[in-house]
């Protein structure tokens, strides 16, 4: 009650909730911000191969975008794929590791698809166009992110 007497605890902050004059709660402002760490951007960065971002509870997110022209002309079923996989970089400049990750790929044309031709290495990841007719030199936009960790 806000009309009690006496001080049975004392922090430097927090956070009191009301219902009219009652206290219903009084909540560590410690407490808070440990809950906020997965929220916290300790760090982030980008360069030629994109973005990422550093979060405080360990998680890290990566991302960019990749223009490309490809020939989408390979036989593949019904359908046709680039010859060779692409390989995408995950950005440089910080220590993480994301081989574990799976990342997630869309492209810009409506009638392409995309394959995943290889798991993530700590250092990039590859995949194939596919799309439902033959086309050379076909302009196609990727845009990934991959989550992983960079500290335990």
């Amino acid at each position: 009650d806000v009309n009690a007497t006496g001080i049975t605890r004392q922090e430097a902050l927090c956070r009191v909730s009301l219902d009219g004059v009652p206290v219903t709660a009084v909540t560590l402002m410690a407490d808070i911000i440990d809950n906020l760490s997965s929220i916290i951007i300790e760090t982030g960065g980008n360069n030629a191969t994109g973005f990422y971002k550093k979060y405080g509870d360990g998680t890290l997110e990566v991302y960019g975008r990749k223009p490309l022209f490809l020939d989408v002309t390979t036989a593949y079923g019904s359908l046709f794929r680039t010859a060779i996989a692409t390989t995408i970089p995950y950005p440089t400049g910080a220590v993480f590791d994301l081989t574990n990750c799976i990342p997630v790929v869309t492209v810009s044309a409506k009638d392409a698809l995309i394959q995943r031709y290889q798991d993530s290495t700590a250092n990039d990841f590859s995949i194939y166009a596919i799309k439902p007719t033959s086309s050379l030199n076909q302009s196609l936009t990727f845009e990934w992110m991959a989550k992983g960790r960079w500290k335990p």
